[in-house]
């Protein structure tokens, strides 16, 4: 922590939406914690002109300052590993946007930097946080609905394709799936308390992307099989953006929304 202020001090790297997210949640809502310094898209210097921080060349030049503990990783996910190393490297520790990064490799490769400097590591999956699933998780917490049997979780996006940034088109960043229907697989995650064993997957292209458009996955935990998940991330003209999911139990069934409607 920076001493001289008593203070977390953040850098941010990436401009964009999650960017500018953190800068103002960090603002607004963390006591005790401060952002430095942006760097990184091409949002950046107008970013660091809202919140009155320095905007920086290079994500190297960011954390190589010593005012800066926490670095948050907001950028395109081919750029994960390399940025998120390179902040390890230097001492800072770390909340990365989900995906984590793009190869098991370069997961593992973060998590041992931290772990050589007793840094801490946290990927970002902002749906544990919404309304719907807070209550959900209250109930199950309960024991209100039983043994879980099944989870069905879905996705939909309005307007299709045409509304995906265009750097979430490019292979390199893995894709649509593991891009917006990771949050799928980790409400399995969440709402059972478990750890997913297998999956079995089916994705397709849609108008000639390169990458998948839509995918449907059936997935078992690591309790023996006992439940089972079938998601669905499904990129559609018309419909509101949601990431419902409905819990089948030997006493009930809940359905989740988000934002709690």
């Amino acid at each position: 922590m920076s001493r001289s202020k008593r203070q977390l001090g953040v850098g941010i790297i990436g401009s964009g939406f999650m960017g500018q997210t953190y800068a103002k949640t960090v603002r607004d809502f963390v006591e005790g914690a401060q952002v430095v310094a942006v760097s990184g898209g091409s949002r950046a210097r107008k970013l660091a002109g809202d919140y009155g921080v320095a905007c920086l060349d290079s994500y190297e030049a960011l954390v190589a300052r010593d005012d800066i503990d926490l670095v948050c990783v907001a950028t395109p996910h081919a750029c994960h590993g390399e940025q998120a190393i390179a902040a390890a490297e230097a001492g800072k520790h770390l909340l990365i946007d989900k995906p984590m990064a793009c190869s098991v490799e370069d997961c593992d490769a973060i998590l041992a930097a931290c772990r050589a400097r007793n840094l801490r590591s946290s990927v970002t999956f902002t749906q544990r946080y919404r309304i719907g699933f807070a209550q959900a998780l209250e109930a199950l917490g309960r024991g209100e609905l039983g043994r879980v049997l099944e989870i069905r979780t879905w996705q939909l996006v309005p307007e299709g394709m045409g509304v995906v940034p265009a750097w979430q088109m490019q292979p390199e960043n893995v894709g649509l799936l593991l891009g917006h229907g990771v949050h799928n697989l980790d409400a399995v995650r969440c709402l059972t308390g478990r750890e997913i064993a297998s999956v079995f997957a089916k994705c397709r292209t849609l108008g000639g992307a390169p990458v998948e458009g839509t995918s449907d996955l059936l997935v078992t935990t690591a309790d023996g099989g006992v439940q089972g998940c079938a998601l669905c991330v499904c990129f559609v003209r018309a419909g509101e953006a949601r990431f419902p999911a409905e819990r089948l139990r030997n006493a009930g069934c809940v359905r989740a929304r988000p934002r709690g409607y």
